[in-house]
């Protein structure tokens, strides 16, 4: 089975699908749901980009002597977004409570680039995936410098920050 994915990975430009499609599903639930519910999102982001980069603890839990890379990155993936899920919840439910307001279509696009862009560039740097696959120039150039790490990371707090401004 790890052939076949190997195979897809490698001939298609899974990358740019893939943020096509991470935009997408975030575009669907900024739609469907309201503002806190895109604020949980933004906060579970950050807290499980700084627990999965510094929690030493769940090292040897990732990184085992008899696993392939490709399962490691299989187990990382799913850590990490267990890890956004169970936080988006948590802070969903014990920091805002109500839903929000629903917010405006210009509000919504601000969002997605701004979730999607710190999801994409924190998954890029905190999972080894330049070991497994080839990943496009233009993804890397968007996504992965020093200068674009740093605009992902302070993107979403200039979208709480409109947030935040009443309508």
């Amino acid at each position: 089975m790890f052939t076949k994915v190997q195979a897809i990975f490698d001939s298609a430009p899974w990358d740019v699908v893939g943020l096509f499609g991470l935009h997408a599903a975030v575009f669907l639930y900024g739609l469907l749901n309201r503002r806190n519910h895109m604020l949980s999102l933004i906060f579970s982001l950050y807290f499980s980009q700084i627990i999965f980069e510094h929690f030493h603890v769940i090292r040897p839990f990732i990184q085992s002597e008899s696993a392939s890379m490709l399962e490691v990155f299989y187990f990382q993936t799913a850590l990490y977004l267990v890890m956004i899920a169970l936080f988006a919840t948590i802070i969903y439910k014990k920091a805002f409570g109500d839903g929000g307001t629903r917010l405006r279509f210009w509000k919504i696009l601000l969002l997605v680039a701004a979730i999607g862009g710190l999801a994409t560039s924190s998954f890029l740097r905190l999972i080894d995936i330049d070991k497994l696959y080839q990943i496009s120039p233009l993804v890397e150039k968007i996504f992965t410098g020093e200068n674009q790490i740093l605009l992902w990371l302070l993107l979403p707090i200039l979208a709480i920050l409109t947030l935040i401004r009443k309508a």
